[in-house]
């Protein structure tokens, strides 16, 4: 067992103990368990996963999970340090799955895509930004 930290720079996310987590690593998904060696790892964006050392309580405290196989998140790029008793997350923006509409954001991306390719170059930013957001919804 160990905590489970995610933090975006507004505020934290979720602060829980866990059993296992599986992130989205630059060269593909990684799992970490109680007393991981420490790594400090980027991460693309995409699905957090976790198994809870407690999942009915965690489902009687948080509603923002329906049920228990549902314990995931949505993250955008960023940082994980893990040592023996947590692993901390540090994104821009993350979402729980019961938050997203995989339908809405196929949408999205095309609607972006469209302004993309009406920008001149500095003004693709805020659109690659947000691409890359609605990419990471269909993770689900």
């Amino acid at each position: 067992m160990f905590i489970l930290e995610i933090l975006m720079p507004q505020k934290k996310i979720l602060n829980i103990e866990v059993k296992s987590v599986v992130l989205p690593g630059l060269e593909g998904t990684f799992q970490i368990l109680s007393n991981h060696a420490n790594i400090f790892s980027l991460l693309k964006p995409g699905l957090i996963s976790f198994v809870p050392f407690d999942s009915n309580e965690l489902l009687h405290k948080c509603h923002m999970f329906r049920d228990v196989h549902d314990f995931k998140l949505v993250i955008s790029d960023g940082f994980v340090e893990v040592n023996s008793i947590k692993t901390s997350v540090l994104c821009s923006y993350a979402y729980f799955s019961s938050e997203l509409s995989i339908e809405d954001y196929k949408e999205e991306i095309k609607s972006i895509k469209l302004n993309i390719n009406s920008c001149f170059n500095k003004q693709i930013y805020p659109y690659n930004y947000l691409l890359k957001k609605a990419e990471a919804c269909l993770y689900l």
